[in-house]
């Protein structure tokens, strides 16, 4: 028996290019490989200082769009708008400069270095290069590179790396290279941040750290690189009835009071993975549905 394709589209928002304070716009994103469609009419935005939920099983397509937003994967349908400006099909290292940093599903540290050296590469979009700059370093390239190692330090304080940050990152435990690439991250001075699935593999204790970190970046990074609060993106293995129990990383403000509470919003998908023998052969994602805590 054949059954038809019953692609369902994702949706968090009406989308809207000009609304005001919206960090990251995804309008009818769709990505295929070969006969198996990963991402079908995906809509979805995500404001400033906002931290967004994206819930799912294995293979729901969490990755994958976190690869078309950095122009790993670029989508073959949609568009996709950072701040407004399309960068739809844009290069990664174009779309970074743009101000999105992020963290992937598996550890992309570089073993044999250590954890400082490992940070100090996310500074690289601010970074002046050159021949000449390199020919007359005292003179040309010092200064910059001072700054840059005061921007490491201020990130390795503010993430508690300051017992390790002379480690080689290969002897680390999951946990703390996880705070490494966050890290990383963090020191682009991004206005878009993106957490592929950043809490996987660690114990309790750990989560409750990292959750804590995410919360204080999304409150204080922003700020400090100079343009407004910082938006969040965040993958989670899971479906969505489990978005409140696993992804404590927002908190809200009640009664002048800082407590810890579910996502700002997200999606979630539910029934994702699961296989039809459609008219293309390919993956067809069921079940997608809205939450939202407020």
């Amino acid at each position: 028996m054949e059954l038809e394709p019953q692609l369902h589209t994702m949706t968090s928002a009406p989308s809207s290019a000009t609304s005001p304070g919206l960090a990251l716009d995804c309008t009818g994103v769709v990505r295929r490989f070969g006969g198996l469609v990963a991402l079908n009419g995906v809509d979805m935005q995500v404001h400033q200082g906002e931290i967004f939920g994206l819930v799912g099983p294995n293979g729901s397509g969490k990755t994958t769009l976190t690869n078309a937003i950095t122009g790993f994967y670029p989508p073959h349908e949609g568009r996709i708008r950072l701040f407004g400006q399309d960068i739809t099909g844009m290069q990664p290292h174009d779309v970074a400069h743009q101000g999105v940093a992020r963290t992937f599903q598996n550890l992309a540290l570089f073993n044999g270095m250590s954890v400082l050296d490992n940070i100090l590469l996310g500074r690289h979009v601010h970074m002046k290069v050159g021949v000449w700059r390199t020919a007359l370093y005292p003179w040309l390239s010092r200064d910059d590179e001072i700054a840059h190692r005061r921007k490491v330090e201020d990130i390795i304080d503010f993430m508690q790396l300051q017992g390790v940050r002379d480690e080689p990152v290969d002897v680390l435990p999951i946990g703390m290279k996880k705070r490494v690439e966050l890290a990383r991250a963090l020191v682009a001075e991004p206005r878009l941040l993106i957490l592929d699935e950043p809490m996987a593999g660690m114990n309790q204790e750990e989560k409750e750290y990292m959750a804590r970190f995410v919360l204080d970046a999304r409150d204080e990074r922003g700020h400090a690189g100079g343009h407004g609060r910082l938006g969040v993106l965040r993958t989670q293995v899971g479906h969505l009835g489990q978005l409140h129990a696993v992804a404590r990383v927002v908190h809200r403000e009640a009664a002048g009071s800082r407590h810890p509470a579910a996502v700002d919003q997200g999606v979630g998908l539910e029934e994702a993975g699961v296989l039809q023998q459609g008219q293309g052969g390919g993956l067809h994602v069921h079940g997608v549905s809205r939450y939202l805590t407020c």
